[in-house]
Protein backbone atom coordinates (compact mmCIF):
# COMPACT_ATOMS: atom_id res chain seq x y z
CA UNK A 1 0.00 0.00 0.00
CA UNK A 2 1.22 3.50 -0.83
CA UNK A 3 1.34 5.14 2.62
CA UNK A 4 2.08 8.54 1.08
CA UNK A 5 -1.24 8.48 -0.74
CA UNK A 6 -3.46 7.13 2.02
CA UNK A 7 -1.61 7.85 5.25
CA UNK A 8 -1.75 6.07 8.57
CA UNK A 9 -4.89 7.79 9.85
CA UNK A 10 -8.01 5.84 10.73
CA UNK A 11 -9.74 7.53 7.80
CA UNK A 12 -6.94 6.32 5.54
CA UNK A 13 -7.30 2.70 6.60
CA UNK A 14 -11.08 2.91 6.23
CA UNK A 15 -10.74 4.37 2.73
CA UNK A 16 -8.24 1.68 1.77
CA UNK A 17 -10.59 -0.96 3.09
CA UNK A 18 -13.44 0.42 1.02
CA UNK A 19 -11.29 0.27 -2.11
CA UNK A 20 -10.35 -3.37 -1.42
CA UNK A 21 -13.97 -4.31 -0.74
CA UNK A 22 -15.19 -2.61 -3.86
CA UNK A 23 -12.51 -4.23 -5.98
CA UNK A 24 -13.53 -7.62 -4.67
CA UNK A 25 -17.12 -6.91 -5.55
CA UNK A 26 -16.39 -5.41 -8.98
CA UNK A 27 -18.15 -8.20 -10.83
CA UNK A 28 -21.41 -7.73 -8.94
CA UNK A 29 -23.96 -5.11 -9.83
CA UNK A 30 -23.64 -1.57 -8.47
CA UNK A 31 -26.90 -1.79 -6.57
CA UNK A 32 -25.85 -5.04 -4.86
CA UNK A 33 -22.46 -3.55 -4.01
CA UNK A 34 -24.07 -0.49 -2.52
CA UNK A 35 -26.54 -2.45 -0.39
CA UNK A 36 -23.78 -4.68 0.97
CA UNK A 37 -21.58 -1.69 1.84
CA UNK A 38 -24.10 0.89 2.99
CA UNK A 39 -27.46 -0.81 3.39
CA UNK A 40 -27.20 -1.02 7.17
CA UNK A 41 -26.06 2.60 7.44
CA UNK A 42 -29.04 3.73 5.37
CA UNK A 43 -31.40 1.91 7.72
CA UNK A 44 -29.63 3.44 10.73
CA UNK A 45 -30.00 6.95 9.28
CA UNK A 46 -33.68 6.35 8.55
CA UNK A 47 -34.23 5.29 12.19
CA UNK A 48 -32.02 8.01 13.70
CA UNK A 49 -33.36 11.18 15.30
CA UNK A 50 -30.03 12.93 14.80
CA UNK A 51 -30.61 15.74 12.27
CA UNK A 52 -26.98 15.51 11.16
CA UNK A 53 -27.11 11.79 10.35
CA UNK A 54 -28.12 12.24 6.65
CA UNK A 55 -25.36 14.79 5.99
CA UNK A 56 -22.75 12.59 7.71
CA UNK A 57 -23.69 9.62 5.52
CA UNK A 58 -23.69 11.88 2.44
CA UNK A 59 -20.10 12.90 3.21
CA UNK A 60 -18.98 9.26 3.52
CA UNK A 61 -20.72 8.33 0.29
CA UNK A 62 -19.07 11.24 -1.54
CA UNK A 63 -15.63 10.22 -0.26
CA UNK A 64 -16.24 6.70 -1.51
CA UNK A 65 -17.43 7.97 -4.89
CA UNK A 66 -14.17 9.87 -5.33
CA UNK A 67 -12.21 6.67 -4.75
CA UNK A 68 -13.97 4.15 -7.01
CA UNK A 69 -12.95 5.70 -10.31
CA UNK A 70 -12.59 2.32 -12.01
CA UNK A 71 -16.19 1.24 -11.40
CA UNK A 72 -18.27 3.96 -13.04
CA UNK A 73 -21.69 2.44 -12.41
CA UNK A 74 -21.06 2.24 -8.68
CA UNK A 75 -19.45 5.68 -8.65
CA UNK A 76 -22.57 7.10 -10.29
CA UNK A 77 -24.85 5.42 -7.74
CA UNK A 78 -22.73 6.67 -4.82
CA UNK A 79 -22.94 10.23 -6.21
CA UNK A 80 -26.71 9.99 -6.54
CA UNK A 81 -27.10 8.64 -3.00
CA UNK A 82 -24.72 11.28 -1.59
CA UNK A 83 -26.79 13.97 -3.28
CA UNK A 84 -30.07 12.52 -2.00
CA UNK A 85 -28.89 12.41 1.61
CA UNK A 86 -26.97 15.69 1.40
CA UNK A 87 -29.93 17.73 0.22
CA UNK A 88 -32.14 16.54 3.10
CA UNK A 89 -30.77 19.12 5.57
CA UNK A 90 -28.98 22.48 5.29
CA UNK A 91 -25.88 20.94 6.87
CA UNK A 92 -25.51 18.66 3.86
CA UNK A 93 -26.28 21.11 1.03
CA UNK A 94 -22.61 21.66 0.17
CA UNK A 95 -21.97 17.90 0.10
CA UNK A 96 -25.05 17.31 -2.03
CA UNK A 97 -24.00 19.96 -4.54
CA UNK A 98 -20.45 18.54 -4.67
CA UNK A 99 -21.84 15.05 -5.29
CA UNK A 100 -24.01 16.32 -8.14
CA UNK A 101 -21.06 18.16 -9.67
CA UNK A 102 -19.05 14.92 -9.63
CA UNK A 103 -22.05 13.10 -11.07
CA UNK A 104 -22.12 15.42 -14.11
CA UNK A 105 -18.51 14.42 -14.77
CA UNK A 106 -19.13 10.69 -14.28
CA UNK A 107 -22.21 10.07 -16.42
CA UNK A 108 -20.74 11.28 -19.73
CA UNK A 109 -22.91 12.90 -22.40
CA UNK A 110 -26.56 12.42 -23.28
CA UNK A 111 -29.82 12.56 -21.34
CA UNK A 112 -28.24 11.32 -18.10
CA UNK A 113 -25.82 14.24 -18.07
CA UNK A 114 -28.60 16.73 -18.78
CA UNK A 115 -30.60 15.24 -15.90
CA UNK A 116 -27.57 15.48 -13.59
CA UNK A 117 -26.97 19.08 -14.63
CA UNK A 118 -30.60 19.94 -13.91
CA UNK A 119 -30.31 18.46 -10.42
CA UNK A 120 -27.04 20.31 -9.84
CA UNK A 121 -28.62 23.59 -10.89
CA UNK A 122 -31.57 22.97 -8.56
CA UNK A 123 -29.18 22.26 -5.68
CA UNK A 124 -27.19 25.43 -6.36
CA UNK A 125 -30.35 27.50 -6.67
CA UNK A 126 -31.52 26.03 -3.35
CA UNK A 127 -28.25 26.85 -1.58
CA UNK A 128 -28.24 30.38 -3.02
CA UNK A 129 -31.84 31.05 -1.96
CA UNK A 130 -31.17 29.84 1.58
CA UNK A 131 -27.97 31.87 2.09
CA UNK A 132 -27.43 35.46 3.17
CA UNK A 133 -24.63 37.99 3.55
CA UNK A 134 -21.17 37.16 2.27
CA UNK A 135 -22.09 33.51 1.80
CA UNK A 136 -25.01 34.46 -0.46
CA UNK A 137 -22.67 36.50 -2.65
CA UNK A 138 -20.18 33.62 -2.93
CA UNK A 139 -22.89 31.07 -3.68
CA UNK A 140 -24.48 33.48 -6.15
CA UNK A 141 -21.21 33.74 -8.05
CA UNK A 142 -20.90 29.94 -8.09
CA UNK A 143 -24.44 29.70 -9.43
CA UNK A 144 -23.69 32.27 -12.15
CA UNK A 145 -20.60 30.34 -13.24
CA UNK A 146 -22.63 27.14 -13.44
CA UNK A 147 -25.45 28.78 -15.41
CA UNK A 148 -23.01 30.32 -17.89
CA UNK A 149 -21.31 26.96 -18.35
CA UNK A 150 -24.65 25.26 -18.95
CA UNK A 151 -25.70 28.00 -21.35
CA UNK A 152 -22.55 27.54 -23.39
CA UNK A 153 -23.20 23.80 -23.60
CA UNK A 154 -26.71 24.51 -24.86
CA UNK A 155 -25.23 26.85 -27.50
CA UNK A 156 -22.90 24.10 -28.68
CA UNK A 157 -25.84 21.68 -28.71
CA UNK A 158 -27.75 24.15 -30.93
CA UNK A 159 -30.42 24.78 -28.32
CA UNK A 160 -30.52 28.61 -28.41
CA UNK A 161 -33.88 28.97 -26.62
CA UNK A 162 -32.61 27.13 -23.54
CA UNK A 163 -29.25 28.92 -23.72
CA UNK A 164 -30.96 32.33 -23.69
CA UNK A 165 -33.06 31.33 -20.67
CA UNK A 166 -29.94 30.21 -18.79
CA UNK A 167 -28.08 33.43 -19.66
CA UNK A 168 -31.05 35.51 -18.50
CA UNK A 169 -31.12 33.72 -15.14
CA UNK A 170 -27.35 34.09 -14.82
CA UNK A 171 -27.66 37.81 -15.52
CA UNK A 172 -30.40 38.19 -12.91
CA UNK A 173 -28.27 36.52 -10.20
CA UNK A 174 -25.08 38.31 -11.29
CA UNK A 175 -26.76 41.68 -10.90
CA UNK A 176 -28.27 40.70 -7.57
CA UNK A 177 -24.87 39.80 -6.07
CA UNK A 178 -22.99 42.51 -8.02
CA UNK A 179 -20.83 40.00 -9.86
CA UNK A 180 -18.46 41.74 -12.28
CA UNK A 181 -19.40 39.31 -15.06
CA UNK A 182 -22.88 40.82 -15.36
CA UNK A 183 -22.18 43.03 -18.38
CA UNK A 184 -20.34 40.27 -20.22
CA UNK A 185 -23.27 37.91 -19.62
CA UNK A 186 -25.73 40.55 -20.82
CA UNK A 187 -23.71 40.97 -24.04
CA UNK A 188 -23.70 37.21 -24.62
CA UNK A 189 -27.43 36.96 -24.07
CA UNK A 190 -28.16 39.82 -26.47
CA UNK A 191 -25.84 38.39 -29.13
CA UNK A 192 -27.38 34.96 -28.81
CA UNK A 193 -30.88 36.44 -28.87
CA UNK A 194 -30.03 38.26 -32.11
CA UNK A 195 -28.67 35.04 -33.61
CA UNK A 196 -31.76 33.15 -32.50
CA UNK A 197 -33.99 35.80 -34.08
CA UNK A 198 -32.03 35.61 -37.34
CA UNK A 199 -32.40 31.84 -37.45
CA UNK A 200 -36.12 32.19 -36.84
CA UNK A 201 -36.42 34.70 -39.66
CA UNK A 202 -34.61 32.32 -41.98
CA UNK A 203 -36.92 29.46 -41.04
CA UNK A 204 -40.00 31.61 -41.66
CA UNK A 205 -38.73 32.58 -45.12
CA UNK A 206 -37.85 28.99 -45.99
CA UNK A 207 -41.30 27.79 -44.97
CA UNK A 208 -43.01 30.58 -46.90
CA UNK A 209 -41.06 29.76 -50.06
CA UNK A 210 -41.82 26.06 -49.59
CA UNK A 211 -45.55 26.86 -49.43
CA UNK A 212 -45.37 29.04 -52.54
CA UNK A 213 -42.27 28.36 -54.68
CA UNK A 214 -43.47 30.97 -57.20
CA UNK A 215 -43.45 33.82 -54.67
CA UNK A 216 -40.83 36.27 -55.91
CA UNK A 217 -41.10 38.31 -52.69
CA UNK A 218 -40.28 35.36 -50.44
CA UNK A 219 -37.51 34.18 -52.77
CA UNK A 220 -35.96 37.65 -52.95
CA UNK A 221 -36.01 38.08 -49.18
CA UNK A 222 -34.45 34.66 -48.65
CA UNK A 223 -31.70 35.45 -51.16
CA UNK A 224 -30.96 38.75 -49.40
CA UNK A 225 -30.86 36.98 -46.06
CA UNK A 226 -28.22 34.58 -47.37
CA UNK A 227 -26.27 37.47 -48.87
CA UNK A 228 -26.51 39.59 -45.73
CA UNK A 229 -26.93 38.08 -42.27
CA UNK A 230 -25.86 34.55 -43.21
CA UNK A 231 -23.06 35.51 -45.64
CA UNK A 232 -23.59 32.53 -47.92
CA UNK A 233 -23.58 33.83 -51.54
CA UNK A 234 -23.52 30.30 -52.96
CA UNK A 235 -26.85 29.45 -51.31
CA UNK A 236 -28.24 32.79 -52.45
CA UNK A 237 -27.27 32.06 -56.06
CA UNK A 238 -28.71 28.57 -55.79
CA UNK A 239 -32.15 30.10 -55.20
CA UNK A 240 -32.18 32.15 -58.41
CA UNK A 241 -35.00 31.43 -60.86
CA UNK A 242 -35.95 32.84 -64.24
CA UNK A 243 -38.97 34.74 -62.87
CA UNK A 244 -36.68 37.09 -60.93
CA UNK A 245 -35.50 40.38 -62.39
CA UNK A 246 -32.56 39.91 -64.78
CA UNK A 247 -30.41 42.64 -63.16
CA UNK A 248 -31.12 41.16 -59.71
CA UNK A 249 -29.97 37.73 -60.95
CA UNK A 250 -26.76 39.11 -62.41
CA UNK A 251 -25.95 41.01 -59.19
CA UNK A 252 -26.47 37.92 -57.04
CA UNK A 253 -24.21 35.91 -59.38
CA UNK A 254 -21.56 38.64 -59.06
CA UNK A 255 -21.84 38.36 -55.29
CA UNK A 256 -20.42 34.83 -55.50
CA UNK A 257 -17.14 36.14 -56.95
CA UNK A 258 -14.16 37.16 -54.83
CA UNK A 259 -13.84 40.89 -54.24
CA UNK A 260 -10.40 41.03 -55.85
CA UNK A 261 -11.86 39.54 -59.06
CA UNK A 262 -14.22 42.50 -59.64
CA UNK A 263 -13.33 45.12 -62.26
CA UNK A 264 -14.13 48.82 -61.89
CA UNK A 265 -17.60 48.72 -63.40
CA UNK A 266 -18.61 45.60 -61.47
CA UNK A 267 -17.26 46.95 -58.17
CA UNK A 268 -19.07 50.31 -58.22
CA UNK A 269 -22.23 48.78 -59.64
CA UNK A 270 -22.23 46.12 -56.95
CA UNK A 271 -21.63 48.75 -54.24
CA UNK A 272 -24.67 50.74 -55.32
CA UNK A 273 -26.78 47.60 -55.62
CA UNK A 274 -25.90 46.36 -52.12
CA UNK A 275 -26.70 49.82 -50.71
CA UNK A 276 -30.07 49.80 -52.51
CA UNK A 277 -30.91 46.29 -51.24
CA UNK A 278 -29.99 47.28 -47.67
CA UNK A 279 -32.67 49.95 -47.82
CA UNK A 280 -35.34 47.67 -49.28
CA UNK A 281 -34.90 44.40 -47.40
CA UNK A 282 -37.53 43.75 -44.73
CA UNK A 283 -35.99 40.70 -43.09
CA UNK A 284 -32.24 40.57 -43.67
CA UNK A 285 -29.98 42.71 -41.50
CA UNK A 286 -28.99 45.78 -43.50
CA UNK A 287 -25.68 46.28 -41.70
CA UNK A 288 -24.17 43.22 -43.40
CA UNK A 289 -25.34 44.43 -46.82
CA UNK A 290 -23.97 47.91 -46.11
CA UNK A 291 -20.62 46.38 -45.18
CA UNK A 292 -20.52 44.56 -48.52
CA UNK A 293 -21.42 47.78 -50.31
CA UNK A 294 -18.59 49.59 -48.56
CA UNK A 295 -16.08 46.86 -49.43
CA UNK A 296 -17.04 47.06 -53.11
CA UNK A 297 -16.73 50.84 -53.01
CA UNK A 298 -13.22 50.61 -51.56
CA UNK A 299 -12.33 48.08 -54.25
CA UNK A 300 -13.50 50.51 -56.96
CA UNK A 301 -11.39 53.33 -55.53
CA UNK A 302 -8.34 51.06 -55.52
CA UNK A 303 -8.90 50.29 -59.20
CA UNK A 304 -9.73 53.91 -60.09
CA UNK A 305 -7.04 56.16 -58.55
CA UNK A 306 -7.69 59.07 -60.94
CA UNK A 307 -8.79 62.25 -59.15
CA UNK A 308 -11.87 62.80 -61.26
CA UNK A 309 -15.63 63.15 -60.91
CA UNK A 310 -16.12 59.36 -60.79
CA UNK A 311 -13.77 58.99 -57.84
CA UNK A 312 -15.43 61.94 -56.09
CA UNK A 313 -18.81 60.23 -56.47
CA UNK A 314 -17.34 57.03 -55.08
CA UNK A 315 -15.82 58.95 -52.15
CA UNK A 316 -19.20 60.51 -51.34
CA UNK A 317 -20.85 57.08 -51.54
CA UNK A 318 -18.20 55.66 -49.24
CA UNK A 319 -18.84 58.39 -46.67
CA UNK A 320 -22.59 57.78 -46.85
CA UNK A 321 -22.09 54.03 -46.38
CA UNK A 322 -19.75 54.57 -43.44
CA UNK A 323 -22.31 56.85 -41.75
CA UNK A 324 -25.12 54.40 -42.48
CA UNK A 325 -23.14 51.52 -40.96
CA UNK A 326 -22.31 53.46 -37.82
CA UNK A 327 -25.98 54.38 -37.39
CA UNK A 328 -27.36 50.93 -38.25
CA UNK A 329 -28.99 49.75 -35.09
CA UNK A 330 -27.47 52.59 -33.05
CA UNK A 331 -29.93 53.68 -30.42
CA UNK A 332 -32.77 52.03 -32.29
CA UNK A 333 -33.59 49.41 -29.69
CA UNK A 334 -34.30 49.43 -25.99
CA UNK A 335 -34.37 46.37 -23.73
CA UNK A 336 -36.29 46.50 -20.45
CA UNK A 337 -35.43 44.10 -17.62
CA UNK A 338 -38.66 42.82 -16.02
CA UNK A 339 -37.09 40.58 -13.35
CA UNK A 340 -36.32 36.86 -13.14
CA UNK A 341 -34.35 37.07 -16.36
CA UNK A 342 -37.36 38.23 -18.41
CA UNK A 343 -36.81 41.14 -20.81
CA UNK A 344 -38.84 43.21 -23.27
CA UNK A 345 -37.37 44.54 -26.53
CA UNK A 346 -38.62 47.77 -28.10
CA UNK A 347 -37.67 49.59 -31.32
CA UNK A 348 -37.39 53.36 -31.79
CA UNK A 349 -40.09 54.93 -33.97
CA UNK A 350 -39.06 58.37 -35.18
CA UNK A 351 -41.47 61.31 -35.32
CA UNK A 352 -43.16 61.95 -38.66
CA UNK A 353 -46.26 62.65 -40.70
CA UNK A 354 -48.58 60.17 -42.39
CA UNK A 355 -52.02 59.78 -43.94
CA UNK A 356 -54.22 57.95 -41.47
CA UNK A 357 -57.11 55.62 -42.34
CA UNK A 358 -56.86 55.52 -46.10
CA UNK A 359 -59.85 53.17 -46.54
CA UNK A 360 -63.42 54.39 -46.71
CA UNK A 361 -65.96 53.34 -44.09
CA UNK A 362 -67.83 50.16 -45.02
CA UNK A 363 -71.54 50.18 -44.37
CA UNK A 364 -72.88 47.43 -42.06
CA UNK A 365 -69.33 46.24 -41.27
CA UNK A 366 -67.86 45.43 -37.83
CA UNK A 367 -64.80 47.33 -39.00
CA UNK A 368 -64.89 51.11 -38.74
CA UNK A 369 -62.60 53.19 -40.93
CA UNK A 370 -62.08 56.87 -40.23
CA UNK A 371 -62.08 59.47 -42.94
CA UNK A 372 -58.75 60.15 -44.64
CA UNK A 373 -56.73 62.78 -42.83
CA UNK A 374 -53.10 63.76 -42.34
CA UNK A 375 -51.60 63.23 -38.89
CA UNK A 376 -48.34 64.59 -37.51
CA UNK A 377 -46.55 62.93 -34.61
CA UNK A 378 -44.01 65.38 -33.19
CA UNK A 379 -42.36 63.06 -30.66
CA UNK A 380 -40.43 59.82 -31.21
CA UNK A 381 -41.33 56.78 -29.13
CA UNK A 382 -40.26 53.20 -28.58
CA UNK A 383 -42.73 50.44 -29.41
CA UNK A 384 -42.63 46.80 -28.35
CA UNK A 385 -41.13 44.65 -31.09
CA UNK A 386 -43.62 41.95 -30.06
CA UNK A 387 -47.01 41.80 -28.42
CA UNK A 388 -46.69 41.48 -24.64
CA UNK A 389 -46.10 37.80 -23.88
CA UNK A 390 -47.49 35.74 -21.02
CA UNK A 391 -44.00 35.50 -19.52
CA UNK A 392 -43.61 39.27 -19.57
CA UNK A 393 -47.09 39.92 -18.21
CA UNK A 394 -46.57 37.50 -15.33
CA UNK A 395 -43.16 39.00 -14.49
CA UNK A 396 -44.83 42.40 -14.04
CA UNK A 397 -48.33 41.50 -12.76
CA UNK A 398 -47.68 38.22 -10.92
CA UNK A 399 -50.49 36.42 -12.79
CA UNK A 400 -50.96 34.88 -16.23
CA UNK A 401 -54.52 35.16 -17.57
CA UNK A 402 -53.52 33.69 -20.94
CA UNK A 403 -56.20 31.40 -22.34
CA UNK A 404 -53.80 29.28 -24.43
CA UNK A 405 -50.77 28.88 -22.18
CA UNK A 406 -47.23 29.41 -23.44
CA UNK A 407 -44.51 31.73 -22.11
CA UNK A 408 -43.93 33.28 -25.55
CA UNK A 409 -47.58 33.34 -26.60
CA UNK A 410 -49.16 36.78 -26.44
CA UNK A 411 -51.05 37.33 -23.22
CA UNK A 412 -54.81 37.48 -23.80
CA UNK A 413 -57.97 37.85 -21.75
CA UNK A 414 -56.62 41.27 -20.75
CA UNK A 415 -59.01 44.19 -20.33
CA UNK A 416 -58.10 47.78 -21.19
CA UNK A 417 -57.99 48.49 -17.46
CA UNK A 418 -55.62 45.53 -16.97
CA UNK A 419 -53.42 46.82 -19.80
CA UNK A 420 -53.22 50.30 -18.27
CA UNK A 421 -52.28 48.79 -14.90
CA UNK A 422 -49.60 46.69 -16.60
CA UNK A 423 -48.11 49.86 -18.09
CA UNK A 424 -48.21 51.59 -14.71
CA UNK A 425 -46.38 48.75 -12.98
CA UNK A 426 -43.94 48.41 -15.88
CA UNK A 427 -43.10 52.11 -15.52
CA UNK A 428 -42.53 51.72 -11.78
CA UNK A 429 -40.35 48.63 -12.28
CA UNK A 430 -38.16 50.03 -15.07
CA UNK A 431 -38.18 53.78 -14.50
CA UNK A 432 -39.43 54.31 -18.08
CA UNK A 433 -42.67 56.01 -19.16
CA UNK A 434 -44.57 53.01 -20.49
CA UNK A 435 -48.08 53.39 -21.90
CA UNK A 436 -50.54 51.98 -24.39
CA UNK A 437 -50.03 53.51 -27.86
CA UNK A 438 -52.46 56.10 -29.09
CA UNK A 439 -54.41 54.95 -32.12
CA UNK A 440 -52.36 57.32 -34.28
CA UNK A 441 -49.08 55.96 -32.92
CA UNK A 442 -50.26 52.41 -33.56
CA UNK A 443 -51.27 53.02 -37.19
CA UNK A 444 -48.16 55.11 -37.91
CA UNK A 445 -45.90 52.34 -36.59
CA UNK A 446 -47.91 49.64 -38.37
CA UNK A 447 -47.80 51.39 -41.74
CA UNK A 448 -44.02 51.98 -41.43
CA UNK A 449 -44.05 54.59 -44.20
CA UNK A 450 -46.43 52.70 -46.51
CA UNK A 451 -49.75 53.89 -47.94
CA UNK A 452 -51.19 50.57 -49.08
CA UNK A 453 -53.90 48.40 -47.55
CA UNK A 454 -51.25 46.41 -45.67
CA UNK A 455 -47.65 47.40 -45.03
CA UNK A 456 -46.62 44.71 -47.55
CA UNK A 457 -48.97 45.96 -50.29
CA UNK A 458 -52.58 45.51 -51.33
CA UNK A 459 -52.60 41.75 -52.00
CA UNK A 460 -54.50 40.10 -49.13
CA UNK A 461 -53.26 36.68 -50.33
CA UNK A 462 -49.84 37.56 -48.86
CA UNK A 463 -51.28 38.06 -45.36
CA UNK A 464 -50.49 34.46 -44.42
CA UNK A 465 -46.79 35.33 -44.28
CA UNK A 466 -47.33 38.16 -41.80
CA UNK A 467 -50.26 37.23 -39.55
CA UNK A 468 -52.06 34.52 -37.57
CA UNK A 469 -55.75 34.84 -38.47
CA UNK A 470 -58.73 32.58 -39.05
CA UNK A 471 -57.32 30.85 -42.15
CA UNK A 472 -54.02 29.68 -40.66
CA UNK A 473 -54.11 29.93 -36.85
CA UNK A 474 -55.80 26.64 -36.04
CA UNK A 475 -58.08 28.66 -33.74
CA UNK A 476 -55.30 29.46 -31.27
CA UNK A 477 -52.66 32.07 -30.57
CA UNK A 478 -49.05 31.37 -31.50
CA UNK A 479 -45.67 32.40 -30.03
CA UNK A 480 -44.80 35.94 -31.04
CA UNK A 481 -42.32 36.65 -33.83
CA UNK A 482 -42.97 33.59 -36.00
CA UNK A 483 -44.30 35.60 -38.95
CA UNK A 484 -42.48 38.24 -40.99
CA UNK A 485 -42.11 41.75 -39.50
CA UNK A 486 -43.11 45.07 -41.00
CA UNK A 487 -40.39 47.35 -42.49
CA UNK A 488 -39.68 48.86 -39.06
CA UNK A 489 -39.10 45.49 -37.40
CA UNK A 490 -42.45 45.07 -35.61
CA UNK A 491 -43.93 41.57 -35.51
CA UNK A 492 -47.57 40.44 -35.37
CA UNK A 493 -49.01 43.88 -36.07
CA UNK A 494 -51.69 41.92 -37.91
CA UNK A 495 -53.43 38.99 -36.22
CA UNK A 496 -52.61 36.84 -33.17
CA UNK A 497 -54.37 39.16 -30.66
CA UNK A 498 -56.07 42.53 -30.86
CA UNK A 499 -54.00 45.29 -29.25
CA UNK A 500 -55.53 47.89 -26.95
CA UNK A 501 -54.92 51.58 -27.71
CA UNK A 502 -55.30 54.53 -25.36
CA UNK A 503 -58.14 56.21 -27.27
CA UNK A 504 -61.87 56.17 -26.84
CA UNK A 505 -63.58 55.21 -30.09
CA UNK A 506 -64.49 58.01 -32.50
CA UNK A 507 -65.12 57.90 -36.25
CA UNK A 508 -65.24 60.66 -38.82
CA UNK A 509 -64.67 63.42 -36.25
CA UNK A 510 -61.21 64.60 -37.25
CA UNK A 511 -60.29 68.23 -37.87
CA UNK A 512 -57.02 70.14 -38.26
CA UNK A 513 -56.90 70.95 -34.56
CA UNK A 514 -56.76 67.26 -33.68
CA UNK A 515 -54.32 66.14 -36.37
CA UNK A 516 -51.14 66.79 -34.37
CA UNK A 517 -50.31 64.14 -31.73
CA UNK A 518 -54.00 63.16 -31.50
CA UNK A 519 -55.20 61.22 -28.46
CA UNK A 520 -58.83 60.70 -29.44
CA UNK A 521 -62.02 62.07 -27.85
CA UNK A 522 -62.23 62.90 -24.16
CA UNK A 523 -64.83 60.24 -23.39
CA UNK A 524 -66.95 57.44 -24.75
CA UNK A 525 -68.12 53.91 -24.10
CA UNK A 526 -65.59 51.76 -25.92
CA UNK A 527 -61.81 51.71 -26.29
CA UNK A 528 -60.06 51.22 -29.62
CA UNK A 529 -58.36 47.93 -30.49
CA UNK A 530 -56.16 47.35 -33.52
CA UNK A 531 -54.61 44.64 -35.65
CA UNK A 532 -57.03 41.71 -35.84
CA UNK A 533 -56.80 38.40 -33.98
CA UNK A 534 -56.27 34.68 -34.40
CA UNK A 535 -59.92 33.70 -35.00
CA UNK A 536 -60.95 36.84 -36.92
CA UNK A 537 -60.88 37.23 -40.70
CA UNK A 538 -58.52 39.24 -42.87
CA UNK A 539 -60.89 42.25 -42.96
CA UNK A 540 -59.89 43.06 -39.38
CA UNK A 541 -56.18 43.26 -40.25
CA UNK A 542 -55.57 46.20 -42.65
CA UNK A 543 -53.50 49.04 -41.27
CA UNK A 544 -56.52 51.37 -41.23
CA UNK A 545 -59.03 48.98 -39.63
CA UNK A 546 -60.16 49.81 -36.09
CA UNK A 547 -62.34 47.40 -34.14
CA UNK A 548 -65.13 48.85 -32.02
CA UNK A 549 -67.45 47.61 -29.27
CA UNK A 550 -64.71 46.87 -26.73
CA UNK A 551 -65.65 47.98 -23.23
CA UNK A 552 -62.69 48.86 -20.96
CA UNK A 553 -63.58 45.92 -18.69
CA UNK A 554 -63.81 43.38 -21.54
CA UNK A 555 -61.50 40.37 -21.09
CA UNK A 556 -62.21 38.43 -24.29
CA UNK A 557 -59.78 35.75 -25.45
CA UNK A 558 -58.64 37.88 -28.38
CA UNK A 559 -57.71 40.93 -26.25
CA UNK A 560 -53.98 41.60 -25.81
CA UNK A 561 -51.61 44.54 -25.84
CA UNK A 562 -48.36 46.07 -27.04
CA UNK A 563 -46.66 48.91 -25.18
CA UNK A 564 -44.82 52.08 -26.07
CA UNK A 565 -42.18 53.91 -24.06
CA UNK A 566 -42.15 57.67 -24.42
CA UNK A 567 -38.89 59.45 -25.26
CA UNK A 568 -37.83 62.41 -23.16
CA UNK A 569 -36.48 65.17 -25.38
Amino acid sequence: MNHKMVGFTAEGFIAAGIVLCLSALALAGAAENYVELYGDEEKAVAASKDPNAPSALAARLLDAARLVTDQKDLQELLCQKAADFGMQTPAGYATGAAALKLLTEVVGDGERKIDAQLKLRQACEFRYAAAYGAQRKALGQDLVDLLVSLAQERVEAKQPDEAVRLYKRALSVARAVRYDLAEEIAARALELGATEESERKLQVLQEELKRDPNSTDARTELILAYLGEFDDPAKAAGLLTDNLDRDFRSRVELATRKLEDLDEASAIGQARWYADMAGKSVVSGNRALLAKARACCVRYMELHPAKDASQLQAQLLLEDLTDAMSNAGKGKHMTLALGKGVTMKLVLIQAGKFTMSSRTEEQNSPIKIRLIHDVTLTKPFYMGVYEVTQEQYEAVMGVNPGFIKGPNNPVNKVSWEDAVEFCRRLSAKTGKKAALPTEAQWEYACRAGTKTEFFFGDDVEKLDGYAWFDKNSGDRTHPVGQKKPNPWGLYDMYGNVFEWCQDWCAFGEIDAEHSVDPTGPEGGNNRVMRGGAYWFGSTFCPSAAASFGNLPKDRSTENGLRVVVLVDK
